[in-house]
């Protein structure tokens, strides 16, 4: 009777949880409506995002911007031997670099988080730190890994981070060349077929900065290109030569290898374009023609980048606040949150010191 086949259809539904990974692939596989969080509020510095969000969200988080000017991420070329599965030299500057974390304003140490590619990485840096800990001539280092710990210090590999977030993290991306000098392009987990889900997680898990420990050859960086191309995506030894040039692209300060980084991922992260946005991108320019007319002696610039924001127009007099003029429509508005993301970036930009003004299509 129809009482028995409901009771076969819960049945099924809840043997069915016990075959899935997570309540995502779970919601996923049932069809559920999607609902996608774009406000980014961990990442302080939109540096720290910005390659996730375009190589595995399509452009849709809004990072929250940076008003303080520094270096978001930190990358070391340690060229160490990957040998039995771990990387001393990648280890030592490891916890070269935990000796050296300051202090906070407050007398307190930040959170800081160590992550490695590999599990065997992961318990040597462990053992490493616990024999100096023990070593009577390193009272200053125990004295730190203390209060590290208090301030929440974690060890680990890239399988066990998901859910985990700290002020700083220290990457030891582990694999480099064999002790005979030979690299061999094998990343573990990395190379199958959602390795790209463990890097975003690793790679997204600091506040503020993030100190990445890199042992595989430079010179295969810089061929990010041709592996995207080659795979067709942005997934395995691709997506993580990608990260580990763009890394270095900001350490380095080289804000124009940052974007051509950024924009090669694009062109694999299907980056959302509607007929909405083409719309609004003729309005938009309408009205900086207009401004500029009325205006001639003033600079008005189109699509101002602001942490992981665009205004899209931006007029800066010589005195006085700069001022955010956002240029929207209807067919914008047909999303029930946009309103609510335009009232967010109206806040951000305010605290941030702009005016903001909106200007509507007829």
């Amino acid at each position: 009777d129809e009482d028995d086949m409901e009771d076969e259809d819960d049945l099924l539904v809840k043997n069915s949880l016990l075959s899935v990974e997570s309540l995502l692939d779970f919601a996923q596989e049932y069809k559920y409506d999607k609902h996608y969080l774009n406000f980014h509020y961990r990442s302080r510095h939109p540096f720290l995002i910005d390659f996730s969000n375009v190589a595995f969200y399509r452009g849709k988080l809004r990072p929250m911007p940076s008003l303080a000017q520094y270096t978001p991420i930190e990358f070391y070329q340690v060229g160490g031997t990957f040998h039995e599965h771990i990387n001393e030299q990648e280890a030592e500057k490891i916890i070269d670099i935990l000796r050296n974390i300051p202090e906070k304003s407050d007398g307190t140490y930040p959170s800081v988080g160590v992550a490695t590619f590999n599990i065997t990485q992961r318990n040597y840096i462990r053992k490493q730190i616990l024999q100096k800990q023990n070593d009577p001539t390193q009272t200053a280092f125990r004295e730190k890994i203390n209060a590290l710990e208090q301030a929440g210090l974690f060890i680990k590999n890239l399988e066990n981070i998901q859910g985990d977030e700290r002020d700083i993290i220290i990457l030891s991306v582990t694999y480099g060349k064999k002790k005979g000098g030979k690299f061999v392009q094998s990343f573990g987990p990395l190379n199958f077929s959602k390795g790209y889900k463990l890097l975003n997680v690793i790679i997204t898990r600091a506040k503020e900065q993030i100190y990445v420990c890199n042992s595989i050859p430079e010179e295969l960086l810089a061929t990010y290109k041709e592996a995207l191309a080659q795979e067709g995506a942005n997934n395995r030894r691709a997506v993580l030569y990608a990260y580990l040039a763009y890394a270095r692209a900001v350490s380095d300060g080289n804000d124009a290898l940052r974007r051509e980084i950024l924009s090669e991922l694009d062109l694999y992260g299907h980056k959302h374009n509607d007929v909405a946005e083409q719309s609004k991108s003729a309005f938009k320019e309408q009205t900086y023609r207009q401004l500029k007319e009325k205006y001639p002696d003033q600079r008005i610039t189109m699509d101002y980048e602001f942490g992981g924001y665009t205004i899209d127009i931006l007029l800066a007099p010589k005195e006085g606040k700069p001022v955010a003029v956002e240029c929207l429509s209807k067919p914008l508005y047909n999303n029930d949150l946009a309103y609510l993301e335009d009232l967010h970036k109206e806040k951000i930009l305010l605290n941030a010191g702009f005016d903001y003004k909106r200007k509507w299509a007829k």
